[in-house]
């Protein structure tokens, strides 16, 4: 299945911010680059070095690096907090429906304990009380989510 460029280019990018920024080989590389740009610029001779002792250009080269990474960690914070808006809403949604329900089989005790059924007329309505319902409680027929 091919995806569209735009999904595609998401997906990408997805993966290059997942390979870049994971902490530990992050940090190990960003180790290394520095530690071959003093080693290359110490130790070889003049003539072959780029940016000599102060290392300007390392310095420029981290702000940027550093500068490119904050704006990912903020693209990725609000697709973050976007899908977790996203999440509490479905929550919400789930809860509302669980409610609905339980108000319906209340209002369906309830009447058939007015009519005086047998064997419904002898449940309290105290336990067909919605407000006393755990709607976080896992339900047999509710869809893995």
């Amino acid at each position: 299945m091919r995806l569209p460029p735009r999904e595609r280019f998401t997906l990408w990018r997805n993966r290059f911010v997942y390979a870049t920024n994971q902490t530990w080989p992050a940090l190990y590389a960003a180790i290394a680059v520095v530690a071959v740009w003093v080693v290359w610029n110490t130790f070889l001779p003049p003539h072959s070095q780029f940016d000599p002792f102060p290392y300007v250009g390392l310095g420029v080269f981290i702000t940027v690096i550093t500068w490119w990474q904050n704006y990912i960690i903020l693209i990725v914070s609000e697709e973050l907090k976007t899908a977790a808006t996203k999440q509490e809403a479905a929550e919400i949604k789930r809860q509302e429906r669980m409610l609905h329900l339980v108000e319906a089989v209340y209002a369906i005790a309830t009447l058939h304990l007015h009519r005086g059924n047998g064997d419904v007329a002898s449940v309290e309505t105290e336990n067909l009380d919605p407000s006393g319902v755990d709607l976080e409680a896992p339900h047999p027929f509710e869809p893995p989510t």
